[in-house]
């Protein structure tokens, strides 16, 4: 199950057009229909933050991925803030992006799902981006070319 920050799907909804690359929004579909793609309604907030018509009506019509965080989701939230470093970091980023931030539940849908988290961040050291903390919880972690590489895509 692959858990998807705002990134990647950012990346897929603004530059893959779905009348350019139908094959590749036929793999994804798929993928969304056998459930093996979430995310989380923190994710969905911040899409809606700064999308066109177009973005807005894909969210809407794929509602289903962008799930209310579970109790055990946002205990794991609680458990990722509780480190020190991740509070810091995380709450300026907050800031930065008008109150929303929804990496600590995207990692937290990912640990109590067993999922793998997709996303365009980079670790850096002593950071509290998302390939730090999901590497902190041992949480397996990738970008989206390294998705598109695990499903065995090619275009």
């Amino acid at each position: 199950m692959y858990v998807f920050d705002t990134s990647p799907l950012s990346v897929l909804l603004r530059n893959f057009y779905p009348g350019r690359f139908p094959t590749l929004w036929k793999n994804f579909d798929a993928l969304i229909r056998e459930n093996k793609i979430t995310s989380t309604r923190e994710v969905r907030r911040e899409l809606e933050v700064r999308s066109d018509a177009d973005i807005l009506q894909w969210i809407e019509g794929n509602k289903m991925l962008f799930p209310t965080p579970t109790a055990e989701e946002t205990e794991w939230v609680t458990k990722i803030y509780a480190v020190r470093n991740f509070q810091h970091n995380i709450t300026q980023q907050n800031l930065l992006k008008g109150g929303y931030n929804a990496d600590a539940f995207v990692v937290a849908r990912a640990k109590t799902i067993s999922g793998l988290v997709v996303t365009q961040e980079k670790a850096s050291p002593n950071s509290a981006r998302i390939p730090n903390i999901c590497e902190h919880f041992h949480i397996p972690c990738c970008n989206f070319e390294e998705f598109m590489q695990q499903e065995g895509w090619k275009f």
